[in-house]
């Protein structure tokens, strides 16, 4: 069975992490599979607990979905190196990882949305 692990990168900040769960939700959804959502640090669950809840649903394929907006370290080896442990302690499961969103139209039609949209006026301090 196919599996997806939503990873996000973690943040002190609550809210942060329950727009992270609402979106998670929004996801589970629109699949029709199990989604486990999931962060790289500082927030639980962490990337094995959520990889761990998707294991014991008799998931054994994974998709990893990083919810990071482009490239960068965490993309190119963190994660990576993160899932290539998995798969090693875990070798009957197959894992395959998504790209960054990086520059997508859909992407900048929410910008602009965003910004034709703008309502939060700052002030001088």
């Amino acid at each position: 069975m196919k599996g997806f692990l939503l990873i996000a990168h973690g943040s002190r900040n609550r809210l942060a992490d329950k727009e992270f769960m609402e979106l998670a939700a929004i996801f589970a959804a629109q699949m029709a599979a199990p989604v486990a959502p999931c962060y790289l640090e500082m927030c639980q669950p962490d990337i094995s607990a959520g990889f761990d809840e998707l294991y014991a649903q008799g998931v054994r394929e994974v998709v990893a979905v990083p919810c990071f907006l482009f490239s960068g370290r965490h993309m190119e080896r963190d994660i990576p190196n993160f899932l290539a442990g998995l798969a090693a302690k875990y070798d009957d499961v197959i894992i395959y990882t998504s790209s960054s969103l990086g520059p997508d139209y859909r992407l900048a039609e929410i910008l602009r949305d965003r910004a034709l949209n703008a309502q939060h006026k700052i002030e001088p301090r």
